[in-house]
């Protein structure tokens, strides 16, 4: 009994531990070095507070007042969270416009182009998206979709397709205009396109990974927001390498920006790592973070969002069904 003993209060001890440790990274938003990627991970908070919740209704039996005085922890911690996470849950959602202009869009990482071309291309088609945001396309992912049928879809391209991890491309069904560059390590671009007589202003980007101290991340997100503010558009599509935890991403939203996922009360959607590409001890990891995004401007609300696999890369595609306000 006493083994077990130990071994319960260790296992609360570190259930509880973990979970404080990240909800106190999430209220303080550390933007450096290894932290910044710790922050991600917050709403792993959630189960590990659960962990200790059931622990404690075991411990309780034996030491009671112990037991009832750490409730306290996980009572707040999930509390905090919920208060979070409760607008994708349960937010209020825009009704769309009657008759107004209505499109589907996606955004996916094809992981330096190893993703599956044909596969984007299908569920390109099976999920009747009207535009398409790659990032990490190569020049052969490029020809690979095309060979797939991308063209008699989507015929409309703009941005580039880079060897390597900084190229990125939008797809449309109709033809792409005014496309102005931003001042990201990697192809981030606005563009103008229509879908429905709608002119759509949309931004494409993928922000540098906040690798190192952080610094290439910061300053990407700084050259985004600014663009957002001064071009105003009605979608931002991409792999934002931040989460709704990340103090920068909501400053981005500050400028008047809403998340699909959270409009569409659709709930936490992470899309990475996806598909096993992450290996921890010879197993593959679940999803864990959302990173990838579909952000709408005013004029828009989201009747739904999905996440949908894509083989060969580490990302989950998203979709998200949009329509004018």
């Amino acid at each position: 009994m006493r083994l077990r003993s130990v071994l319960l209060w260790s296992a609360l001890l570190a259930s509880l531990l973990g979970a404080a440790a990240l909800t106190l990274l999430r209220l303080l938003g550390p933007e450096r070095g290894v932290l910044v990627r710790a922050v991600s991970f917050a709403p792993a908070a959630v189960p590990a507070y659960l962990v200790g919740l059931v622990l404690l209704a075991v411990l309780a039996r034996g030491h009671r007042r112990l037991a009832l005085a750490l409730l306290l922890v996980p009572a707040c911690g999930l509390a905090l969270h919920g208060w979070w996470l409760a607008p994708y849950l349960a937010g209020d959602a825009p009704a769309p416009a009657a008759g107004g202009a209505r499109m589907r869009v996606m955004t996916v990482n094809v992981l330096n182009g190893t993703g599956e071309p044909e596969q984007v291309v299908q569920a390109a088609e099976q999920h009747d998206v009207d535009l398409l945001a790659v990032q990490e396309i190569e020049p052969s992912t490029l020809w690979a979709m095309e060979d797939a049928g991308l063209n008699e879809r989507l015929p409309f391209h703009a941005g580039e397709a880079v060897y390597g991890v900084s190229g990125s491309m939008l797809f449309s069904a109709n033809p792409i205009t005014d496309v102005r560059p931003i001042g990201t390590q990697w192809v981030s671009f606005t563009a103008v396109t229509e879908v429905d007589g709608e002119p759509v202003t949309v931004v494409v980007t993928h922000p540098e990974s906040p690798m190192g101290d952080g610094s290439g991340w910061r300053s990407d997100h700084d050259a985004l927001r600014t663009a957002v503010q001064d071009e105003g558009p009605d979608l931002v599509l991409g792999d934002l390498n931040a989460t709704v935890d990340h103090g920068r991403f909501r400053r981005l939203l500050a400028t008047g920006l809403r998340d699909a996922a959270e409009v569409a009360n659709s709930g936490w959607q992470p899309t990475w790592p996806s598909a096993g590409q992450v290996r921890v001890a010879g197993l593959g990891l679940p999803r864990l973070l959302a990173i990838d995004h579909v952000l709408l401007g005013r004029r828009w609300t989201a009747t739904g969002t999905r996440v949908v696999e894509i083989a060969g890369t580490d990302h989950a595609a998203l979709v998200a069904e949009v329509a004018l306000r």
